[in-house]
């Protein structure tokens, strides 16, 4: 078992990979459930489904060379036996829920967790699962000579805002000095890596996972913007980065000139120690003012 941050083709295949290696094998033929992040199904004529892969698992499945078989939808009688061991895994590794700080190094530990439950007997065969577990390492593929990287590459344009668009509608709001320009985009399972076209590197961002409609805004160079005109900061959403009230309510109420200066310093605070440490620390500001 393996948790990752985000759903998506290259968490997926990340987490087999590390499956793959704490096997030192790969299975000959591994059966997928129609996960969108993975698949495209199209119904075409004559009700004839046709399954669309989408290109990061299709290399994946390529440099490790195993067959994909995808269940029939509509069918749940099918995959029975895996939903019956998902629950049986949740219940024995995550159950209570965990806390840990290391995300790699609690999936380190759920591989070895997992070995720990082949002991118990097959509830059909009433042998024990790690002896069937061990006749079926013997029957697997040897793993790559160098190990996939789970990532894939799209050119984007940004628009007016120097926003990026992405899945449909996942909003990054990069810098609007970026308005219009066309950049490289390479996805990786919990981080974007903005390029420019010729491939220099411009930044790193967190990859939403969340519903359709989810940003993320790389705060600063908005909010020197926002300093130009102040008054402009009641159209956007900077004032919902705070919770308490009081400093809402006393950061509208800093004539024009002061809250050109907090903008200004509060963009400062956010380059030199991050987001949320301005945040804490926006008080100290307003003191100043």
């Amino acid at each position: 078992m393996q948790i990752m941050r985000n759903k998506n083709a290259e968490s997926i295949t990340l987490a087999l990979r590390h499956i793959f290696e704490y096997l030192n094998g790969v299975p000959h033929t591994i059966w997928f459930d129609n996960d969108t992040a993975l698949v495209k199904i199209e119904i075409e004529e004559y009700h004839v489904k046709k399954r669309t892969i989408c290109d990061t698992f299709q290399r994946f499945k390529l440099h490790y060379d195993f067959q994909e078989v995808f269940l029939n939808t509509g069918r749940g009688y099918e995959k029975g036996t895996v939903e019956q061991g998902v629950r049986f895994m949740r219940r024995n590794l995550l159950v209570p829920l965990p806390s840990f700080d290391d995300l790699d190094a609690f999936n380190k530990e759920l591989l070895d967790k997992s070995k720990d439950l082949l002991k118990k007997e097959h509830y059909v065969l009433k042998q024990a699962i790690i002896d069937l577990h061990y006749e079926d390492i013997t029957e697997l593929n040897p793993l790559p000579l160098t190990a996939f990287e789970p990532s894939s590459i799209s050119t984007k344009k940004l628009d007016n805002y120097g926003r990026l668009t992405t899945e449909g509608r996942l909003y990054y709001y990069l810098s609007p000095s970026y308005a219009y320009k066309k950049i490289q985009v390479k996805f990786l399972s919990d981080a974007l890596e903005i390029y420019y076209e010729d491939g220099r590197h411009i930044m790193n961002v967190p990859r939403l996972s969340a519903a359709k409609g989810a940003r993320y805004i790389n705060w600063s160079p908005y909010i020197r913007l926002l300093s130009v005109k102040p008054a402009a900061m009641y159209n956007f959403s900077f004032l919902d980065l705070f919770t308490d009230k009081d400093i809402v309510e006393r950061i509208t109420k800093l004539n024009s000139y002061d809250l050109k200066i907090f903008l200004e310093k509060f963009a400062d605070m956010i380059d030199s120690a991050g987001l949320n440490e301005a945040i804490n620390k926006v008080t100290t500001l307003l003191k100043d003012d």
